[in-house]
């Protein structure tokens, strides 16, 4: 196994398979565990790079790892998930849908830019379900843009 790899194959994954000392999060989040440098946190479903700018957490058995900016207040962080079901979401509200390709792998796209607050939604089907990764951030968290860009391109997915 490469240096700086988290790999985590267990049947039931949560934040606490991987992290010493981890941080209780919020209602209907998992705990998190920050990071010292940028390792890449691996569940049966996908794995994503994480830097140290954010707190990892893993719940729902591996299928949702959520990316939170180490600063709360700065309301920047990124979800991803493995849903049930092989129907894409439709995402009314997105004013165009894009098609890109992301590790030799298709995905829908959506992009919002609402007064400064933006959102960048992906999709793409995996096995009997699809998976999704949302990113947000804020005017005042701008200067996290890139590194969420950057852990989002990092992006791999692993079921079929």
């Amino acid at each position: 196994m490469a240096a700086g790899t988290l790999v985590i194959l267990a049947a039931a994954i949560v934040t606490a398979d991987f992290c010493a000392s981890p941080i209780d999060g919020g209602a209907r989040e998992p705990q998190f565990c920050r990071l010292a440098s940028p390792q890449v946190v691996s569940t049966p479903y996908f794995s994503v790079t994480v830097g140290p700018e954010f707190l990892v957490g893993i719940d729902r058995a591996g299928r949702r790892m959520m990316l939170e900016a180490t600063l709360r207040q700065s309301l920047a962080g990124l979800t991803i998930e493995m849903l049930e079901g092989a129907e894409l979401p439709a995402w009314h509200d997105c004013p165009a849908l894009a098609e890109i390709v992301l590790d030799s792998r298709g995905w829908q796209d959506c992009r919002l830019d609402d007064g400064g607050f933006v959102e960048r939604r992906i999709a793409t089907l995996a096995g009997s379900g699809h998976i999704v990764a949302q990113y947000r951030y804020g005017p005042a968290s701008r200067d996290l843009a890139e590194a969420l860009e950057r852990a989002l391109q990092s992006l791999r997915v692993h079921a079929n």
